[in-house]
C-alpha cells in the first residue's frame, strides 16, 4: 500500500500467507510505524464489518471503544448494540468534522420511528451497576431494547454504527436478512442516504432481488461467481444483466457447481423420465447409459419449455460453453429456441412407447416370484381384469388405434390399472406401484422399441460426451 498524507509519501508492505481454502494470515513487513501514525491522527482508512444479529444480550456493560471494536470483529454484535447507541451521544473519541451528537441521535430516532413506528429513548449509563440501559416506546408501552424483533435490532445496529463511525468503509453481510420485502427497499434507500451524509462507503453482500433492483442504477453491482467478478451494471448487454440477476436470485449454488463441473444440463420433467431413459439405454445396450447415470439432470416439474430455457440461458451467460438439452411430452406447434435444444416426443409421452396390455400381463406373471402365495395364472387373470376395466374393447382389439399414441397413458391408464390390480390381490403398496412402470421396459423385445427412442438417446449422447 502507498499513499500521500500531508505532502509526505508513505509505503506499507504486507505479506499474505495462504494456509488452506478457508484461512490465510497477513503480516506487516515494513511501514507499520507510518500506518500507526495515520490511525492515531484518525487519518487512516477505517473498516467496519457488521455481521447479522441473532438476538441481543439481556444486559450490557459500558465498554471502551477498543472493546466494542474487538467484539464486533469477533461477530458478537449482540453484545454491543447499547454501547454503539451510547457512543453516538457520548463518543469516547471526538471525531473531526463530526456532526453535532444530538443531531445524529435525532436522525437515528427519526429512522426508527419512520420504519418501525417506535420511539427510541436515550441510552442511559447506570453507574451503580456499570450497565447501559436502552429502551423504546411502542403503542404507549415502554420496552427494553431486547424485546425488539430481529429486523428492528439489525436495522438499529446498522444505522447506529454508521452515525457513531463516520468516514468508514462498512462491510455488510445480508443486512436485509430479517426484513420484509417492502422494508428491504426502504432500508437500502436509507443506507445510501445516511452513507452520503456520514462519508461512508458501503459494500453489501446480498441475494435480495429487491436490493439488486434498487442498486443497479445508483450503485456498482458486482456478481462474484467462481473466480469471476462480473460488473453487472457496467455491461452493455442489458439481457445479460437480466439473466445473471435471475440466476443470482433463483438458482442454488449446487446448480452452478454442477453446470461448471459437468459442462451440460439435461432437463426432464421428473425422476421417472430419467429411470425410463436409463431402462431404454440398458435394453438397447446404448453407449449413453454410463454417461446418463452421472449426468447433470434438472427436473422442471412441468411440461413448459420456458422453465428450462430461463434456467439454461441464465447459467449459459456465466458459463458460455455450457451445453443443454430438454425432453418434454408432446407439445403441438412447439417453437424452436436458438439457445437450448428441445425435443418433444411424437407420441403423447414417454410411457406411450412401452405401455401395452401384453407387457402388463408379462409383468404380472413374474410377480409370482415376489408374491408366492398366488399362482402366476391367478395374478395374470387379475391383471387382465384390471386392464379390461379401464380400457375400451375397441382399443383392446386394435393396438394400432391412435388412442395408444395420443392418450396420457401414465395418468389415464397405468395409474388406474395398477392400484386396482394390487387392491384385488389385497396387497398395499401405496404409491410405490409407479416403480413398476420403467421395469416394463426391460420386458420389451429390442425390435419393438421405436427408432425414435434410439435416435433421441444418440442426441443425448452428443450432449453428454
Amino acid at each position: 500500500l502507498s499513499g500521500i498524507n500531508n505532502g509526505k509519501n508513505w509505503t506499507c508492505r504486507a505479506e499474505f500467507i495462504f494456509y488452506n481454502t478457508e484461512s490465510f494470515s497477513c503480516k506487516i513487513i515494513s511501514g507499520l510505524t507510518e500506518m500507526i501514525m495515520l490511525y492515531d491522527k484518525y487519518d487512516g482508512i477505517h473498516f467496519g464489518f457488521l455481521q447479522a444479529m441473532s438476538g441481543i444480550s439481556t444486559s450490557e456493560d459500558k465498554l471502551p471503544q477498543g472493546s466494542i471494536d474487538r467484539r464486533l470483529g469477533e461477530g458478537k454484535t449482540a453484545e454491543v448494540l447499547r454501547n454503539i447507541c451510547y457512543q453516538i451521544l457520548y463518543p469516547e473519541i471526538k471525531l473531526k468534522e463530526s456532526a453535532d451528537t444530538e443531531e445524529k441521535w435525532g436522525k437515528l430516532c427519526d429512522i426508527v420511528k419512520s420504519m418501525f413506528g417506535a420511539k427510541l429513548e436515550r441510552p442511559e449509563f447506570i453507574k451503580v451497576t456499570g450497565l447501559i440501559n436502552l429502551t423504546y416506546i411502542e403503542n404507549g408501552i415502554k420496552y427494553d431494547i431486547s424485546s425488539g424483533g430481529r429486523g428492528f435490532l439489525q436495522t438499529l445496529l446498522l444505522f447506529a454504527y454508521m452515525f457513531s463511525n463516520p468516514n468508514t468503509i462498512l462491510l455488510l453481510d445480508e443486512p436485509d436478512a430479517h426484513l420484509e420485502v417492502i422494508r428491504q427497499r426502504e432500508a437500502f434507500q436509507k443506507i445510501n442516504e445516511i452513507a452520503a451524509k456520514t462519508n461512508t462507503q458501503i459494500i453489501i453482500a446480498s441475494h435480495s432481488e429487491v436490493v439488486l433492483d434498487e442498486a443497479v442504477d445508483i450503485s456498482n453491482v458486482i456478481a462474484l461467481i467462481e473466480n469471476q467478478a462480473i460488473h453487472l451494471n457496467a455491461s452493455t448487454k442489458s439481457q445479460s444483466i437480466k439473466y445473471i440477476k435471475r440466476a443470482l436470485t433463483e438458482i442454488g449454488w449446487e446448480k452452478y457447481y454442477l453446470a461448471k463441473v459437468k459442462g451440460h444440463i439435461l432437463y426432464l420433467e421428473g425422476s421417472t423420465d430419467l429411470q425410463m431413459l436409463l431402462s431404454f439405454a440398458n435394453k438397447l445396450n446404448h453407449k449413453v447409459e454410463p454417461l446418463l447415470r452421472v449426468s447433470n439432470v434438472q427436473y422442471t416439474s412441468d411440461n413448459v419449455p420456458e422453465t428450462a430455457i430461463k434456467n439454461f440461458v441464465s447459467l449459459q451467460e456465466i458459463f458460455n460453453e455450457l451445453k443443454g438439452i430438454a425432453l418434454f411430452d408432446n407439445i403441438p406447434n412447439l417453437q424452436t429456441n436458438p439457445k437450448l435444444q428441445i425435443i418433444c416426443w411424437k407420441k403423447r409421452e414417454l410411457e406411450n412407447y412401452f405401455a401395452c396390455p401384453a407387457l402388463l400381463l408379462k409383468h404380472a406373471k413374474l410377480l409370482h416370484n415376489q408374491y408366492s402365495q398366488f399362482t402366476s395364472a391367478y395374478i395374470e387373470n387379475v391383471m387382465q381384469q384390471s386392464i379390461s376395466d379401464y380400457t375400451l374393447p375397441a382399443y383392446l382389439k386394435n393396438l394400432n388405434d391412435e388412442w395408444w399414441n395420443t392418450a396420457k397413458l401414465s395418468d389415464d391408464w397405468l395409474d388406474k390399472i395398477f392400484p386396482t390390480f394390487y387392491k384385488q390381490l389385497g396387497i398395499n403398496v401405496g404409491v410405490n406401484f409407479k416403480k413398476d412402470y420403467y421395469q416394463l421396459i426391460s420386458l420389451m423385445d429390442k425390435k419393438a422399441i421405436s427408432k425414435e427412442i434410439s435416435d433421441t438417446l444418440d442426441i443425448i449422447y452428443e450432449i453428454l460426451k
